[in-house]
């Protein structure tokens, strides 16, 4: 791997994903109107609607694991001994736990994101 293109590579990623974002939304305020609901989903009716929502909770479920990688390793090396037994299972079990815990506790979580 060359290091030197990433940061090239970084603002471009960062570029290309914040125009796809934006364009999404310009098409969902044309779709929908002034009285676009946040998020998009909430706009959709019928069975199209089930089969999107559906299909980016089976995402979050299948991408969380990858969002609490780096999570887990900080707070295992803030937490847990370095006695050569990590990764601790029950460790990252009540992580998960409690990040859903949370997100059940507050009511309307979605307006923090």
């Amino acid at each position: 791997a060359d290091r030197k293109w990433f940061p090239s590579l970084l603002k471009n990623t960062l570029f290309a994903i914040t125009a796809l974002m934006a364009v999404f939304g310009c098409c969902g305020y044309l779709a929908f109107g002034a009285a676009t609901e946040a998020p998009i989903t909430l706009n959709l009716e019928g069975t199209s609607a089930t089969v999107v929502k559906f299909a980016l909770c089976i995402g979050l479920y299948f991408t969380f694991p990858i969002m609490m990688f780096p999570v887990n390793e900080v707070m295992e090396d803030m937490f847990l001994p370095l006695d050569g037994s990590r990764p601790n299972t029950l460790f990252r079990t009540l992580v998960v736990l409690f990040s859903a815990l949370t997100a059940y506790v507050i009511p309307n979580f979605g307006l923090f994101l």
